[in-house]
C-alpha cells in the first residue's frame, strides 16, 4: 500500500528497506559473536539460536540496531504503514493492541536506518510525514473526488423504483435524504438500501464529515463544528471506512484510518 504515497523514484529504495526488514526474522548465516557457523535452535517460532562454540544465545537481529525489538515481524509492517503517514496510534491497532511508546521505540531506530541507509527515502519520509496533513497525496484527492460523487448520486437520485412492487411511481418525501413512499403499494423504502448508508443520519453533512476525515479532524473536533454527539461521528467514521473498504478505495481508507 505505500507504492501509493512513496515517489515512483523511490520504490526500489522503499522495498529494498523494506525487505531488509523481514530479513532479519531469517535464519542467520553465523555465529554474531564468534563467527562460527555451527549453531542449534532454541525457539523456533521466536528465531532464537545458540553457538555451539561460544554457547551464547542470538537472532538474526543480535548486533544490529534492531536488537531487542522482538517480535522482528512488527518491524516491516511498522516501517510500511509509516511510509503510508500513520501514526504510532494507528499502528498500534494492528500489533495486538500494545501501546503507542512501544511502536515509537520501533520507529526511532526504524527512521535512523533508513536516515543511514536510504538518504533520499528518509528525506522524502520526514517531508511527508510534516505536511501529511496539509499536502494530500493525488491518490487520495482521486479517490476521496470518488467516493463523493457515489454518495452524490444517492442522495440525488432522479429514478427510483419501488424494491416491493417494482412500480416508478414513487415520491420523495425527506428534503435531505432519499426517503421514499410508492404511490402503487404504499410502502415506505429508502433509496439507500443496500448501500451501507441506510441507518446513518445527518445525511446534510456527510459531504462535510468526508472533507474533515480525510483532513484528519479530531472525533471531538467534528462533534463540536457539525453540534452533533460524539458517538454519532464515530459511528459516521467506522461506516465511512467500511464504505470505502467494500468500494475498493484503498488509499482514502488507509489515509483516513492512520
Amino acid at each position: 500500500m505505500y507504492h501509493h504515497f512513496v515517489p515512483i523514484s523511490l520504490h526500489l529504495q522503499a522495498e529494498e528497506f523494506i525487505n531488509q526488514l523481514k530479513n532479519l526474522g531469517s535464519k542467520p548465516h553465523a555465529c554474531p559473536y564468534c563467527q562460527q557457523t555451527g549453531f542449534y535452535i532454541i525457539n523456533a517460532k521466536a528465531g532464537h539460536y545458540q553457538c555451539k562454540n561460544c554457547h551464547k544465545g542470538f537472532n538474526k537481529s543480535t548486533c544490529t540496531p534492531y536488537h531487542r525489538l522482538a517480535p522482528l515481524g512488527w518491524l516491516p509492517l511498522i516501517a510500511e504503514q509509516r511510509l503510508c503517514g500513520k501514526s504510532c496510534t494507528a499502528i498500534r491497532y494492528q500489533l495486538d493492541y500494545c501501546t503507542p511508546s512501544v511502536v515509537k521505540r520501533r520507529v526511532n531506530v526504524i527512521e535512523q536506518q533508513m536516515a543511514k541507509n536510504h538518504p533520499p527515502l528518509y528525506a522524502w519520509y520526514k517531508e511527508f510525514i510534516a505536511v501529511r496533513k496539509t499536502a494530500q497525496p493525488i491518490a487520495v484527492i482521486e479517490e476521496a473526488q470518488i467516493l463523493k460523487h457515489w454518495v452524490n448520486s444517492l442522495l440525488q437520485a432522479d429514478k427510483v423504483t419501488c424494491p416491493y412492487c417494482q412500480s416508478e411511481n414513487v415520491k420523495n418525501i425527506a428534503e435531505n435524504r432519499p426517503r421514499m413512499r410508492c404511490q402503487s403499494c404504499w410502502r415506505y423504502f429508502s433509496g439507500l438500501t443496500g448501500s451501507g448508508l441506510e441507518n446513518l443520519g445527518y445525511s446534510e453533512y456527510w459531504l462535510t464529515m468526508i472533507d474533515m476525515f480525510i483532513a484528519g479532524e479530531t472525533i471531538k473536533a467534528i462533534s463540536e463544528r457539525l453540534k452533533i454527539s460524539h458517538s454519532t461521528v464515530t459511528k459516521a467514521r467506522r461506516t465511512w471506512l467500511g464504505i470505502m473498504r467494500q468500494r475498493g478505495l484503498m488509499v482514502l481508507f488507509e489515509w483516513v484510518n492512520s
